[in-house]
């Protein structure tokens, strides 16, 4: 949880309803991360939305034959990261890791399709804040590159593979927390795409069992107990 104080005072939400930014605060965290830390990797579900509070982050896209090679740097305050949470197919298009100590805001993905569904045109000053910072990355990458190319090509750097996510492991306990069913099943691929109306039904559905190693699930010609 972050105080709704602090979530109006960042630009991207700056001026919404009360009501939105109490959702988002509610169901917020801030991460203090240490160098070499991985906020997004490229490929994977993207589950989670990012704000930069402070230092710097490194975007990279993993290139077969050439390991990972570093394609910009961020350091404004209120940047953000993971923007795919709003665009098909919601998987992140870059690695997105710490040069240094970062702090970050990260908010859950569920928290923008509630606000999507709910409020709409709250949801529209969303996406076009969204279309607006990449519009201006995308203008000082273009800069950098006439520069680049002004003076004489550079090859691009390469980097070590970023370290692991920070993601804590899906436990028993985790799963239990509100919502939290939910977004383990909306990262699975097997319900890739699957109508949110459904999936919230599943989620309401299903049950977290724990089994001991070596225990069987189930047996064959038995009847499932469950249904």
């Amino acid at each position: 949880m972050v105080p709704v104080e602090l979530v109006r005072e960042l630009p991207f939400f700056r001026g919404l309803r009360n009501d939105v930014t109490e959702l988002i605060g509610g169901a917020s965290e801030i991460l203090d991360l240490e160098n070499n830390s991985v906020i997004a990797r490229q490929h994977d579900r993207a589950i989670a939305f990012f704000l930069l509070l402070s230092g710097n982050v490194q975007f990279l896209i993993q290139v077969e034959g050439s390991g990972n090679l570093l394609v910009g740097v961020g350091r404004d305050p209120g940047l953000i990261i993971g923007w795919s949470v709003f665009r098909a197919p919601y998987r992140y298009m870059t690695d997105v890791r710490c040069e240094g100590q970062c702090r970050v805001l990260r908010v859950p993905h569920h928290v923008f399709d509630q606000i999507l569904q709910e409020h709409p045109k709250t949801g529209l000053v969303l996406l076009r804040r969204v279309a607006e910072s990449l519009a201006h990355r995308l203008e000082g990458e273009r800069a950098k590159l006439l520069e680049t190319a002004d003076g004489g090509s550079k090859e691009p750097r390469k980097l070590p593979p970023p370290a692991v996510v920070n993601d804590p492991p899906w436990t028993p306990e985790r799963l239990r927390a509100p919502d939290a069913l939910l977004e383990f099943l909306a990262q699975s691929p097997f319900f890739e795409g699957l109508d949110s109306r459904y999936l919230h039904w599943l989620g309401h559905q299903a049950i977290v069992q724990t089994f001991a190693r070596g225990e069987t699930l189930f047996s064959q010609d038995t009847e499932n107990p469950a249904g």
